[in-house]
């Protein structure tokens, strides 16, 4: 599964025919669906096209896509204009329904809190207290450069992601540092890893996604400090929680060590812990999974949707 969904590439081409056809073959379901909701953003704009051009009524219907990446509002800009309101796209950061509102329009934008499970994501026994490993964990535009730049500066490093290409980049750094790298960890693991480490560091380089999301809520609502670069998504959190360490601005090796110092001197002082419990409340709070899904069913009944 991880060669085939991630690390092959399937042309536009294929892809272009694989949703022509699935729409084809769905569009009895299409026409008398009152919600679609397209994970697909080809999906969307497919749809969004046939309704342009007259072959699909959206009138009356609730038609959303999720969105990961800002550049997705600049490339709907034309596409949207004069569309049914039947079609609005979803962001997870308050920060790109800001401006898709501004750029698409007010009904275009909505966002959609991204959730984890809090429930396997808690805190875990500490026994023996915390591991003095600095966990790194994640792929998506982590600074690869800057981890390594840590543990040749004698950081105790763990490198925690998806893809067996780490231990290659890793290799030369490995010898020579108290670094470690671990790929394709069993789910539990990972938590394990996460929750005893003595804080998670997340440089993210500069991108127009909230990198780093789901790394940054699991430590949260793990108890584990995070220190974490002032990123799309990141920073916005890190202030919605009151967070007791501050974001770190750029990349640098002199800001990392600076900030990595910052949160040492912070750890013993009283209240820290206390602080960071409160975190880990405001996540569970904000960005858990429902057992009853409530939000899904608020779209589904039409609670959430302008047109309905």
């Amino acid at each position: 599964m991880e060669v085939d969904f991630y690390e092959k590439r399937m042309g536009m081409t294929n892809r272009m025919g694989r949703s022509l056809k699935l729409l084809v073959n769905g569009r009895e379901k299409l026409k008398r669906a009152s919600h679609i909701y397209c994970y697909d953003g080809l999906h969307f704009n497919l749809v969004l096209f046939f309704q342009r051009v007259g072959l699909f009524k959206a009138q009356g219907k609730c038609i959303r896509r999720f969105a990961f990446r800002s550049r997705v509002i600049s490339r709907s800009q034309n596409l949207m204009k004069g569309a049914d309101p039947a079609f609005a796209i979803e962001f997870i950061t308050n920060e790109q329904v800001a401006e898709g509102q501004q750029i698409l329009g007010a009904d275009r934008a909505r966002l959609r809190e991204w959730k984890i499970d809090t429930n396997w994501f808690r805190g875990v026994s500490l026994v023996n207290g915390r591991d003095q490993e600095y966990v790194v964990p994640g792929t998506a535009f982590r600074n690869e450069d800057l981890v390594m730049e840590l543990a040749k500066a004698n950081f105790n490093i763990l490198r925690l992601g998806r893809p067996a290409a780490l231990q290659q980049r890793y290799a030369e750094v490995v010898k020579t540092s108290q670094l470690k790298v671990c790929h394709n960890l069993p789910h539990s693991d990972y938590r394990s890893l996460l929750g005893k480490a003595r804080a998670v560091l997340l440089p993210i380089v500069d991108c127009d996604e909230p990198a780093g999301f789901t790394a940054a809520l699991e430590a949260i609502a793990m108890e584990v400090p995070l220190i974490a670069s002032n990123s799309l998504g990141i920073d916005g959190l890190l202030k919605t929680c009151d967070y007791p360490i501050p974001s770190v601005s750029g990349n640098s090796l002199l800001n990392w060590k600076s900030a990595i110092g910052a949160f040492e001197d912070l750890e013993s002082q009283s209240g820290f812990a206390e602080k960071i419990k409160h975190c880990a409340s405001v996540v569970r709070k904000r960005h858990s999974i429902g057992a009853n899904f409530d939000d899904w069913i608020a779209f589904l009944r039409g609670k959430d949707c302008s047109c309905c």
